[in-house]
């Protein structure tokens, strides 16, 4: 629970404001972490892993605005309740190949790993004058965040006369990042139609 007041001071009014907002949250979330060892032969070795993370959470708040004039005197209260539930979820496999060379510091390493985080927040709101929920507004929110990031890498060491060596290798990443978000108002028939103000789908593809 929380409680807030403001003052805010014009040339010939001052407009007071309070807000009180009584919050819940609450949630579960997992983690699985598996792994292994290859040993394909004495100087080789296969090192598997992956991740997977489940969240399920969920926000409930109310909040109420209430007006006041100079005199402390109630103008006029606003209620808004929202009830949130997020959805996450993290996936993530990386592979290492590891090739130890019978000459001191002779190796060739390579990787490949991929890791996707999907985060999906959903929001139903009410917002009315205190007592008469008939009057008021019913929105929907929607947040979803997915991204997703690729890795190859190659790296090879030679030695080079008694103390020198020389490195070389590749590496490759790719990064996919999908968001959108909407607020939508629901119309007496129960259905809910899109604000075009606040309707936005953004892509990103970035090759390294």
């Amino acid at each position: 629970f929380s409680d807030a007041y403001r003052e805010t001071y014009n040339d010939d009014t001052t407009v007071l404001f309070k807000e009180e907002t009584d919050r819940f949250r609450g949630g579960l979330g997992h983690n699985l972490r598996l792994g292994a060892d290859y040993n394909l032969a004495p100087n080789q070795v296969l090192t598997v892993r992956g991740v997977l993370g489940i969240g399920d959470d969920r926000n409930e708040s109310d909040i109420t605005y209430t007006d006041l004039n100079e005199a402390g005197a109630e103008l006029g209260r606003t209620q808004r309740n929202s009830d949130e539930t997020e959805d996450e979820e993290t996936i993530e496999f990386r592979a290492d190949y590891e090739n130890k060379f019978a000459e001191e510091d002779h190796k060739f390493n390579a990787t490949l790993q991929w890791t996707r985080d999907d985060d999906l927040e959903v929001a139903d709101i009410d917002e009315f004058p205190a007592g008469r929920p008939e009057a008021g507004l019913t929105q929907r929110t929607s947040n979803t965040e997915n991204e997703e990031n690729y890795l190859a890498q190659l790296d090879f060491v030679h030695p080079w006369k008694a103390s020198g060596k020389w490195e070389t290798g590749v590496k490759a990443t790719r990064r996919v990042i999908d968001n959108r978000y909407f607020v939508a108002n629901q119309r007496e028939n129960g259905r809910f139609d899109t604000l075009s103000q606040f309707n936005e789908d953004y892509q990103y593809d970035e090759y390294i």
